[in-house]
């Protein structure tokens, strides 16, 4: 049986989604959230990517 839930790690949304590559570059995490059709979304937050997270 595999989880369904979601899991954020206590740090940032920008953290979260660089987790495991550490070279990840802005330009592909802001392509991952369009992708994910996530940008706009995270983009409404008060800090962004950057707001803390998990």
């Amino acid at each position: 049986v595999v989880s369904q839930e979601p899991m954020l790690f206590n740090t940032t949304i920008e953290q979260n989604i660089r987790y495991g590559r550490e070279k990840v570059t802005d330009a592909e995490i802001t392509a991952a959230l369009r992708k994910a059709n996530a940008y706009n979304f995270v983009q409404s937050f008060p800090d962004g990517i950057y707001t803390n997270v998990g």
